[in-house]
């Protein structure tokens, strides 16, 4: 895990292909049995929402904005919702090292000390996204990164 200059950067290798993995974090349906419910496809400049739960004074929405579509290798969006106090920025990038997919994940934006807070946050969050992505991909509970 790196929390630096104002973003967490994520680094996970999986054994399934590139393409696989690439299908599971940009395909609406995929993304709701590991990550969130959505509205989400692959057209840049198009508007899309994830939903969580809602708390108390949070309505579990977080608005985004597909920024670049490079299949089956890039994918950013943007991240925002009303209690962050500002848009933040979400990059995927899938590469292929020795038959292994590495995906990278970058999560940028994060402004002053609430900026801070939310960095250690999402940093939490994304550690349990990725493992949710794997035991997905794997098709097991236990399964552990390469």
């Amino acid at each position: 895990m790196q929390i630096w200059k104002n973003k967490i950067s994520k680094k996970r290798t999986f054994t399934q292909p590139l393409r696989e993995v690439w299908s599971a974090i940009s395909k609406r349906q995929k993304l709701e049995e590991w990550f969130l419910e959505n509205t989400f496809s692959t057209v840049e400049g198009k508007a899309f929402e994830f939903f969580d739960k809602p708390g108390e004074k949070w309505n579990g929405i977080y608005q985004c904005e597909v920024l670049s579509v490079q299949p089956p290798y890039n994918l950013a969006y943007s991240w925002a919702h009303t209690k962050l106090r500002f848009t933040t920025y979400v990059w995927w990038r899938l590469n292929t090292v020795n038959g292994n997919t590495v995906l990278e994940l970058e999560h940028s934006g994060f402004k002053g000390l609430s900026g801070f807070i939310s960095l250690i946050y999402y940093s939490y969050f994304w550690d349990l996204k990725l493992k949710s992505l794997l035991v997905y991909l794997s098709k097991q509970k236990d399964a552990v990164y390469i």
